[in-house]
């Protein structure tokens, strides 16, 4: 039978499920337990921590925050103004314990008891997770807000280009035309830059600057 439990902030009960859930889960740094403390501990936003159970036994832990953007409620990934990755926790077995139409159905549910959410944007999602699917990925139709690239630069910039070019072509002609531009600006704009060191060179700064002005008037 599957339920939920809804925690506000980290009280005692919901550390421990998520050390425990540390175990029986794949993690990147931004889900590890220390790492979602400290993002409790600075948000200035309602955390609602959602736990959802097989019997006894947690199989996710999914960590909102409900934000105000204006007159609307938004709920989103707990840190996601500062985590690269923004995804459930899920257990090891998690897709072979709870398919989609009962997880839909606690959804759902979840929902209603959060209340007052004008809007739900679930950013920087991983698909899966170690081949585990993301359930707020594969179960829900979705927009892409932009696409991030693991970026690998063997030897060069150029080859990084091709990589990007092979992938995305609008986003290299994007970076070339960049290009472009800044080389155009630093042919129109040279600067210069002349430090005298007064000290190391015994130089008299009054007399340097009384020499200069001479010049300037013999130059006229």
């Amino acid at each position: 039978m599957y339920n939920y439990k809804i925690f506000h902030n980290f009280p005692p009960e919901c550390e421990k499920i998520l050390k425990d859930m540390e175990n029986r889960s794949y993690l990147n740094f931004f889900q590890n337990f220390e790492f979602l403390k400290k993002l409790v501990q600075k948000s200035e936003n309602v955390v609602k921590i959602i736990v959802i159970f097989n019997e006894d036994e947690a199989i996710a832990v999914l960590p909102f925050e409900i934000k105000k953007y204006f007159i609307f409620n938004v709920l989103q990934w707990l840190g996601t103004d500062y985590a690269d990755y923004c995804n459930p926790i899920l257990s090891k077995n998690f897709n072979t314990n709870l398919d989609k139409t009962m997880f839909l159905v606690l959804w759902k549910k979840i929902l209603k008891e959060l209340d007052k959410i004008d809007l739900i944007f679930l950013n920087n999602q991983l698909s899966e997770i170690e081949k585990i699917l993301n359930p707020f990925v594969s179960h829900f139709p979705g927009l892409l807000y932009e696409k991030v690239y693991f970026i690998n630069l063997p030897n060069t910039f150029l080859s990084y280009l091709d990589i990007i070019k092979k992938k995305d072509k609008k986003h290299y002609y994007e970076i070339h035309r960049t290009m472009i531009k800044n080389s155009q600006l630093n042919e129109k704009l040279s600067v210069k830059f002349i430090v005298e060191d007064s000290l190391s060179h015994n130089i008299d700064i009054k007399k340097t600057i009384r020499i200069k002005k001479n010049y300037l008037k013999k130059k006229k």
